[in-house]
């Protein structure tokens, strides 16, 4: 038994507990190489190679039971077929995983931008050029009808297959905030790479008046009223719309009211 492990031993080398092993023994993915007459099982070194590759196939989602068949028509074409089907699943989930390492990283950096930055005072920050996808608003100015309209622009990107780490913006005309003093939301953007999609938007690069608000919207007119007077007072041009966005939400932040809105205006 010099080449044999007990239940106990091969279970701490697979680390796991000997009721897997039990478990597998039951349902005929992988028995013992030996039963001794005292009853005792061992299992060989050359099963650790088996354990691993059942232990990867159920990391793939595989099912036990999709495993016990394969094991029951084990072959060497059928292992290249499975290797093969596995494969590509390992390429799939791969590629996820690298989507939500993007997500997570993209979202740590916006909410440590929104922590250190100064709240409720006017930046001058220079922004990239950016590609959006807008929906159209026109309809009133009622928290009801908006959250129907951004649940709808919410669906749109959906089938599109985007997502972004940035929360849903919208753009609000300045000729509005100027002239009538409405702040009503034009569009509703998601950023985007896609670049030949209905609804397609380039917001100019350049330099972008920001103001971080952390009152939640409760203030949000008023931060505009201030962006635009600031511009006037030092002969600058505003850009044709407001990008407002929330940099700090509702994974941050308890409260409604506790949110922080980023709002940004270009000038020139």
């Amino acid at each position: 038994m010099r080449d044999h492990f007990t239940t106990g031993e091969f279970a701490k080398l697979c680390r796991v507990k000997k009721q897997t092993l039990f478990h597998y023994d039951d349902i005929g993915i992988l028995s013992p190489e030996i039963v001794a007459r005292n009853g005792y099982r061992y299992y060989s070194y050359k099963q650790l190679e088996t354990f691993y590759m059942i232990a990867t196939l159920k990391e793939l989602d595989m099912p036990l039971k999709d495993i016990r068949e394969y094991m029951d028509r084990r072959s060497p074409e059928n292992f290249v077929t499975l290797l093969e089907a596995q494969a590509v699943k390992a390429e799939e989930s791969i590629r996820k995983l690298q989507h939500m390492k993007n997500y997570i990283n993209k979202k740590l950096n916006i909410t440590k931008e929104a922590i250190d930055i100064e709240k409720e005072k006017i930046h001058i920050e220079a922004q990239p050029k950016e590609h959006f996808i807008i929906t159209e608003y026109s309809g009133p100015n009622e928290d009801e009808d908006i959250d129907k309209a951004i649940t709808r622009h919410f669906n749109y990107c959906k089938e599109l297959g985007i997502q972004s780490a940035y929360g849903i913006g919208g753009m609000i005309k300045t000729g509005n905030v100027c002239e009538k003093n409405e702040y009503r939301y034009a569009y509703f953007y998601t950023r985007t790479e896609k670049l030949s999609v209905p609804g397609f938007f380039t917001k100019p690069g350049g330099e972008y008046l920001t103001y971080y608000d952390p009152n939640g919207y409760s203030k949000i007119e008023e931060v505009a009223a201030k962006l635009i007077s600031h511009a006037n007072e030092n002969g600058l041009k505003a850009g044709k719309y407001f990008y407002e966005e929330l940099a700090l939400d509702g994974l941050s932040s308890k409260k409604l009211y506790d949110y922080t809105i980023k709002l940004s205006l270009q000038i020139k």
